[in-house]
């Protein structure tokens, strides 16, 4: 809000609680005559209570005002000399807003206390009345009777009849009269009082009445609440554990996922490289080793035989003259059909290889358990051709020069 706006409003604030001594005065010299007031009437019923709300709605009203232009005026742009002008009409509307407060609390106790003396001196007036004598009015002439009739009437409450018949009374019974009439009068106010205070009894009996239903009314709603608040500790507690089991499935979900993905990626993307770059050569190689293996392993056992055959057929070894035996040229017999024998093999089986890959895609690597017990048979089968070899000796025949 403007500057401007704010010095409005300020001085509208400070109009309005240059009233406030006035009214205050006004309290603290308020004066009650007897009679004024009913007995029995409280402070918030008579004229003092009516004033005393009205200076305090002024200044409740006017403290929240100030403090509003307090906020604003801190908040409010731009700085200067108004600025400083504002936030220090502010601070002595405030203080002045305190002293007018701490006026009126001696102000309303002055009030109160003005009004139960007059409260007290009306009670002993009225006490003074019952115990005064009842005066008499004997008309002189017939013009006077009306006037003594309605003087009696309008001050004592008595009919006719009664001031007539004590005219032919003595002045002992007179006063006697005047007494019980007195007394009859007094205890008629004090029936009055007494089924005055017994209708407020009975008023304060029905709300008592109306308090009592309205708290255990509360105190049901009460405990209707303390039982909500445990069936939420509850169902907070059942979120918490549902909320972890959530949590579990969910991450277990999201690893589950996680792999799958990973598992597509490898296999849209990383299989055929690897197919084609790593397991086919491979496979390749150990299809050529294992036919080439399985080859030589016969060709080696047939040789074996035949120089062993060889060996045995001629007893007689032929001397030959010439070279030394050393210089000699000799040839194993068998070795060319041998080499022969493993080139057919190898070719063999690379075109068997190449059929396999190209035929079928699907199979990889052949399990574990099946190429265990290929490779031991391997292994004693090479075992075996070693000790054959080791067994029978190599024949060599030498060529005659």
């Amino acid at each position: 809000m403007s500057l401007a706006g704010l010095h409005e409003r300020l001085m509208a604030l400070q109009a309005s609680s240059a009233q406030l001594p006035a009214l205050v005065d006004r309290l603290a010299h308020l004066t009650f005559e007897p009679g004024s007031v009913p007995l029995g009437t409280e402070e918030e019923d008579s004229v003092s209570g009516e004033l005393s709300a009205e200076i305090g709605l002024r200044l409740k009203t006017g403290a929240e005002e100030q403090e509003l232009l307090r906020a604003e005026a801190s908040y409010a742009r731009p700085e200067g000399h108004e600025k400083e002008r504002l936030v220090d009409g502010v601070v002595r509307v405030g203080a002045d807003l305190a002293k007018y407060r701490a006026a009126f609390r001696k102000a309303r106790l002055q009030a109160k206390k003005s009004l139960v003396e007059a409260q007290k001196l009306e009670r002993r007036l009225l006490l003074q009345s019952y115990s005064a004598p009842v005066p008499e009015f004997e008309p002189q002439n017939e013009t006077d009777e009306p006037a003594a009739q309605q003087h009696t009437t309008t001050r004592y409450q008595q009919p006719r009849s009664i001031l007539q018949n004590r005219s032919g009374l003595s002045e002992t019974d007179q006063q006697t009269v005047g007494a019980s009439s007195n007394v009859t009068a007094s205890l008629r106010r004090a029936h009055d009082l007494i089924a005055s205070e017994l209708g407020r009894s009975a008023y304060a009996h029905e709300t008592l009445v109306e308090s009592t239903a309205a708290l255990r009314q509360l105190d049901d709603s009460y405990g209707s609440l303390d039982s909500m608040l445990g069936k939420s500790r509850e169902l907070l507690g059942t979120l918490l554990r549902s909320q972890k089991s959530d949590t579990w499935y969910l991450q277990t979900a999201f690893y589950m996922l996680a792999v799958t993905l990973a598992w597509l990626a490898f296999r849209r993307l990383l299989y055929g490289p690897l197919w084609w770059l790593v397991l086919v050569p491979l496979r390749i190689l150990l299809g050529i080793g294992k036919t080439a293996t399985r080859a030589v392993l016969p060709a080696g056992k047939q040789s074996a035989a035949v120089v062993q055959s060889g060996a045995d057929g001629g007893g007689e070894r032929v001397s030959v003259q010439g070279l030394p035996g050393e210089a000699l040229p000799t040839a194993k017999v068998g070795s060319q059909v041998v080499e022969d024998h493993i080139e057919d093999v190898v070719d063999e089986a690379v075109k068997q290889a190449v059929e396999e890959v190209e035929a079928g895609q699907e199979t990889v690597t052949e399990p574990m358990a099946e190429t265990q017990p290929a490779d031991d048979e391997e292994r004693e089968v090479e075992d075996r051709g070693d000790d054959d070899s080791t067994k029978a000796e190599p024949v060599h025949e030498k060529d005659e020069l």
